[in-house]
């Protein structure tokens, strides 16, 4: 039976096994509402359908509690109307499901509606509560990251993935030295990975040869020890130094800044992305990059 937690920060709100809530229903779970985005010339019958988006989601959940009496019910009570009130930082709703894997979703609460009972109810401890919740970015994800890397000339990865040989830098052209790995990307719905590129290096290219989305920095250059950060997420889309500057200014114009992912299948076949990264001939043992992620989901 999936169990369900909320989660802020270091605070927890068990809402499985009546301690004190126990979740009755849930909607909203599964694919999230899809908006067909369109475009119709003057004379155009109908209209020309040129991609979707996926539309904020809402969650409603029915909760009960069973206290010890009147007190702790009212105990309860208080517990849920903390979690629920109005709050401009969202909270996580998490899932352990039947098959033992967690998926989680940030979600902002929106009210708790606690249905009339009686007041033998109210002597036994028990309370009946509709609950909603709104998440803006509609999918969900692994609470626990991933990441790959090729460093030194080799390459490792998590979720349970090492990628079992050393991968040596291979040479490309006299001036620029290049490896590949493949990240079997388990998701049912796209990432905007973390990338981090470790000096010494320069002219670096980061290339996704699954998707064809491309960054480019041509004018890098980054001594031993020295390294930079590109945040793809939403949000974000920033690339910063080991100092905190701002380095986008490095990235050529013609760069996918803003769709660089790693697809899920079948837009990757089984998942897999293939990462090629180049650099120039100067990289040594300490060159690298490396890919953080977690895998998201269409649907719990």
């Amino acid at each position: 039976m999936a169990t369900w937690q909320l989660l802020r920060g270091a605070d927890t709100l068990a809402l499985s096994d009546r301690s004190p809530f126990d979740v009755v229903t849930v909607q909203g779970v599964g694919i999230p509402p899809v908006r067909r985005l369109t475009e119709r010339g003057p004379f155009q019958d109908g209209d020309t359908d040129i991609g979707f988006r996926l539309d904020a989601r809402t969650i409603n959940m029915v909760l009960v509690s069973t206290s010890d009496g009147k007190a702790a019910a009212d105990t309860a009570r208080d517990s849920l109307w903390e979690w629920f009130k109005p709050a401009n930082t969202p909270f996580v709703l998490r899932c352990t499901r039947d098959d033992g894997t967690d998926r989680q979703i940030d979600v902002y609460p929106m009210g708790v509606i606690d249905a009339a009972i009686t007041e033998q109810d109210r002597q036994w401890g028990f309370q009946r509560y509709a609950a909603q919740l709104r998440a803006p970015l509609p999918v969900w994800y692994d609470p626990t990251p991933g990441s790959y890397s090729a460093i030194g000339g080799g390459s490792t990865g998590s979720y349970g993935f090492t990628i079992p040989m050393s991968i040596a830098w291979v040479m490309v052209s006299g001036s620029t030295i290049g490896t590949t790995i493949t990240i079997p990307y388990q998701g049912t719905w796209s990432v905007f990975p973390t990338i981090t590129l470790y000096g010494p290096l320069a002219g670096v290219t980061v290339t996704n040869e699954t998707t064809g989305e491309v960054l480019d920095f041509p004018s890098l250059t980054l001594s031993a020890g020295e390294w930079i950060e590109i945040d793809l997420s939403y949000g974000a889309k920033t690339i910063t130094d080991d100092t905190g500057a701002n380095q986008i200014d490095k990235l050529s114009s013609d760069s996918d800044l803003a769709t660089f992912h790693l697809a899920a299948h079948p837009d990757a076949p089984a998942g897999d992305n293939v990462i090629h990264f180049d650099v120039a001939a100067s990289a040594t043992n300490d060159t690298g990059i490396k890919i953080d992620y977690a895998q998201h989901y269409i649907a719990l």
